[in-house]
């Protein structure tokens, strides 16, 4: 009997390699933000004001990551993941280099937000995009398994950073980064193009198959119509699949299914790790002592590295709804955020922290895999442009915070401004499947009657 032979993603093998891959992107580009001011914050500090150098620095570095994801993604149209994050592994190798040589806030700045900006752009969308490539049934495990290191990475980062600082002093420091910055090549040689791992999974041919591929040789014998339908059938399939891949960028923004699904998970992406950024000074403002502050914080990450391992594992013999998974966190973490700034006693939001803590797990894990599952054979353009979106409302978010902070002198203020955002990303989902359940229910009723 004939069988057709149907390519299928390894599901392992190779794949654990490029779960590795994401994980060092996030190491090399995102994780040195939590160890920023321990890293750099004397070598700002002696060039003037810390906290604004700080903060242009890290808001600048975000935004080119997110922008110059585009680029990235363009290229993808004629370069694979792999030579595109290579590119992006020399450009973040040339920033650290150059970043050993700067003196002036103007060099910092061009060395880390520019230069490894741009290749945090490319870095990451070629990782997630490989990643989704190499699994489809075992892709929210491995996202999982990389969220869950890139958290571990987090927490131990500043301690290791802040000992090199002390021990050995910033300049070489600076040498340990450009040591980091080199573990990207290996990462970005490890996105083999899927095709070179892909298993072929053979099927037994249907009977209604059989008899169309019958009637269609009959056709071919008589030389007749059938034939030129099919050479009409071979083409119109030849456009379909051609515009599918040279599809035009911006014809993703025309969907209002994509810019829901977009800038929904950008303002509830931002909106926690800002939160998460602003917390130490939100409890400093009520006059929390620095050993609180601390126990708070660790409490917190804590609770969120747990929650993650035990994700992974579930992640492992359940299959989750992700979309569903964020937009119920995103409710709640809306609703304890509320419940965290009416209240100062510490009893209180030690216990709100912990269940934030939860929570964020199923924010910041499963995002990229809410695009994957709506956008699976148009991955990389969807997360790219993502990107795009997410550092516009990066921009438009933080400027509107310090605004607000500075007119009220309240930070309850700037986090009352992102739980704002979250609870706007709840109403757009919500009307979406509002949106979506009643269609169904018109075209069932249409169907019966």
């Amino acid at each position: 009997m004939e069988k057709n032979c149907e390519k299928v993603p390894p599901e392992g093998g190779w794949g654990y390699l490029i779960t590795l891959a994401v994980f060092i992107a996030h190491f090399t580009t995102a994780v040195p933000l939590a160890s920023f001011g321990i890293i750099h914050g004397q070598f700002l500090a002696s060039l003037g004001d810390e906290t604004a150098a700080t903060s242009i620095s890290t808001s600048l570095f975000v935004a080119v990551t997110c922008c110059s994801g585009l680029f990235g993604g363009i290229l993808f149209n004629k370069y694979s993941y792999r030579t595109v994050g290579l590119l992006g592994a020399v450009c973040h190798l040339a920033g650290s280099i150059l970043l050993f040589f700067a003196n002036t806030l103007f060099q910092f700045i061009i060395c880390v937000s520019v230069i490894q900006g741009l290749a945090g752009g490319f870095l990451l969308p070629s990782a997630f995009s490989s990643l989704n490539d190499y699994f489809h049934k075992k892709l929210s495990l491995q996202t999982a398994i990389a969220q869950l290191l890139i958290t571990v990475a987090t927490v131990v980062n500043p301690l290791a950073m802040e000992y090199c600082v002390q021990s050995y002093g910033y300049k070489t420091t600076k040498i340990v980064l450009i040591g980091c910055s080199c573990l990207n090549f290996f990462a970005m040689w490890s996105l083999h193009p899927v095709e070179w791992h892909t298993a072929a999974k053979k099927e037994k041919v249907t009977s209604d198959h059989k008899n169309i591929t019958s009637h269609a040789e009959k056709g071919a014998l008589l030389g007749g119509e059938k034939e030129i339908d099919q050479a009409k059938l071979d083409k119109e399939r030849q456009i379909e699949e051609s515009t599918s891949t040279y599809m035009s960028y911006f014809d993703l923004l025309k969907s209002a299914k994509y810019l829901n699904i977009a800038i929904g998970i950008s303002l509830t992406f931002h909106g926690d790790n800002l939160f998460v950024g602003m917390l130490a000074s939100v409890l400093r403002s009520i006059n929390y002592s620095s050993v609180d502050i601390a126990k708070l914080t660790m409490v917190h990450f804590g609770c969120d590295l747990v929650s993650r391992t035990i994700y992974a594992i579930l992640s492992a013999f359940y299959s989750f709804n992700n979309r569903y998974l964020v937009y119920g966190s995103t409710l709640l973490t809306a609703i304890f955020r509320i419940l965290f700034i009416i209240n100062d006693d510490y009893a209180w939001r030690m216990g709100i922290l912990v269940i934030l803590g939860i929570l964020r797990t199923f924010i910041q894990t499963p995002y990229s895999l809410v695009i994957a599952e709506a956008y699976r054979d148009n991955f990389s353009r969807a997360f790219t442009l993502f990107s795009v979106l997410s550092g516009l409302t990066s921009l438009l978010l933080g400027p509107l915070m310090n605004l607000l902070k500075g007119l009220t002198n309240n930070d309850n203020i700037a986090v009352q401004v992102l739980t704002g955002g979250m609870l706007i990303s709840v109403l757009m989902w919500t009307v979406e499947f509002v949106y979506i359940k009643l269609s169904k229910n018109n075209n069932a009723i249409q169907i019966k009657s």
